[in-house]
């Protein structure tokens, strides 16, 4: 039933960028155009309660798809931090009844503080807010690919 409360309104997907301490998360408006950040970030993604905070908060929120940043090295090789992001996705995965997908996170949270700073908010701001800033920087990467990737099935499908 709860499934398909869900289904009948306009839904969201939610970005999550996993922390020890803090774990930043952004959403989608329903048209899944904008990602905002959550002024709430989550829980540190080890503490306790953690996947039941994040399901609570896409129940609110009507998420119908989760996406994890995943942290790579530049020449995108996965370190520690990688492993430890992805054995995280896949604790959440197997609890909520949403998708939870993997995302290539470089350079979000030094693309979230640039912008940050350039819109003027103070060293105070950019510190406690990064995490969930970092987490729309994820998002609308995810969005845009996605847009882009329903432009070229579109164009494919007219051209014959």
């Amino acid at each position: 039933m709860r499934a398909r409360k869900i289904k009948d309104r306009m839904t969201r997907i939610m970005a999550l960028d996993l922390g020890t301490v803090r774990t930043g998360v952004a959403l989608s408006d329903p048209t899944h155009t904008i990602a905002t950040p959550s002024d709430h970030p989550a829980k540190g993604a080890e503490a306790t309660g953690f996947v039941d905070q994040i399901r609570d908060m896409a129940e609110a929120d009507a998420v119908e798809r989760i996406i994890v940043g995943i942290p790579r090295s530049l020449d995108g090789k996965r370190g520690p931090m990688a492993h430890w992001a992805e054995g995280i996705r896949r604790d959440l995965a197997d609890a909520l009844s949403v998708p939870v997908d993997p995302w290539d996170e470089r350079f979000s949270s030094t693309e979230a503080a640039h912008r940050m700073r350039a819109g003027g908010a103070s060293s105070r701001d950019i510190r406690d807010r990064l995490d969930s800033a970092a987490a729309a920087v994820i998002l609308e990467d995810y969005l845009s690919t996605r847009r882009f990737e329903r432009a070229d099935e579109n164009d494919a499908g007219q051209c014959r």
